[in-house]
């Protein structure tokens, strides 16, 4: 099963190949700060599930719900998480006033858009337990470019594990009309593409590190076996009698059809981000 493991020289982000060096580096050159238009530019953050930014899709098990846009990003530990905490607060305060527990000191009944790594490290590469990711979703398709601001239409250079800065606008959702769902979401605006690093879209397991101490003696074959001849057997025991049923030895076996794949082990190709996570 694919999940978050760390390599030498990076230990900040799981399934990465930049080092830490650069992501201090270009996290102390981008901070997230809000900008004049109210938008939320973050710090660099890695994509996730990243075929739904340019062909919108419904939530699985909702397919009369508004297709979106939808990206998750997975946060460095030197992204300014306050910045979107204080639009959280404002927002939920000017809008779900009546939701605020004063005995808790904190909101309740409402969908948290924070979410620790943890959660999805154990089946998912790149999600970093104790760091947080969020869902970004949008109904219109967010402007995707590269760093010198020219728009990316080849869709390789944007997929799971590349590194961006994305802005983003905090808004409530579920009051008006009432939904099952209510609560706070950072919406997807534009993207840019900064730096590409390791594809989290690959396969499972590495089978080198599952199988690493594994000992087998191969054996020994004879060449006849390939083509459907029954080898002699080993040291004079006795032959098959002439027309007796069974599997004859050294024959192809019956066919039987593979079972079914572990979705699991598509890693992150081809699925959306987690449907019970977006707004409707």
């Amino acid at each position: 099963m694919a999940g978050a493991t760390f390599s030498p020289g990076n230990t900040l982000m799981a399934n990465s190949a930049v080092g830490d060096e650069w992501i201090r580096r270009a996290c102390a050159e981008n901070p997230t700060k809000k900008d004049d238009a109210g938008y939320i530019v973050s710090g660099p953050v890695r994509l996730a599930f990243c075929d739904t930014l340019f062909e919108p899709k419904a939530p699985m098990g909702n397919p009369n719900a508004t297709p979106k846009f939808s990206v998750c990003a997975l946060y460095s530990p030197f992204v300014d998480m306050n910045v979107y905490l204080q639009e959280y607060y404002r927002l939920a305060g000017e809008t779900f006033r009546e939701y605020y527990n004063p005995h808790l000191n904190q909101y309740t009944g409402l969908e948290n858009p924070f979410h620790d790594c943890a959660l999805k490290a154990h089946k998912f590469e790149g999600f970093t337990p104790g760091l947080y990711f969020m869902n970004h979703t949008s109904k219109f398709k967010p402007s995707i470019v590269d760093t010198l601001k020219k728009p990316i239409e080849d869709k390789s250079r944007v997929y799971p594990g590349v590194w961006a800065l994305i802005a983003v606008n905090a808004y409530p959702y579920g009051k008006s009309p009432p939904q099952p769902k209510k609560g706070i979401s950072f919406g997807l605006q534009s993207v840019m593409i900064i730096e590409n690093d390791t594809n989290l879209s690959g396969g499972g397991v590495d089978p080198a590190q599952v199988f690493k101490d594994a000992r087998v003696q191969p054996p020994k074959i004879n060449p006849g076996a390939f083509a459907g001849l029954v080898p002699p057997p080993p040291n004079g025991g006795p032959r098959m009698p002439v027309g007796m049923p069974g599997v004859v030895p050294g024959a192809p076996p019956a066919y039987s059809p593979p079972p079914p794949p572990n979705p699991l082990y598509g890693a992150m190709r081809g699925t959306t981000i987690a449907d019970d996570e977006m707004p409707y």
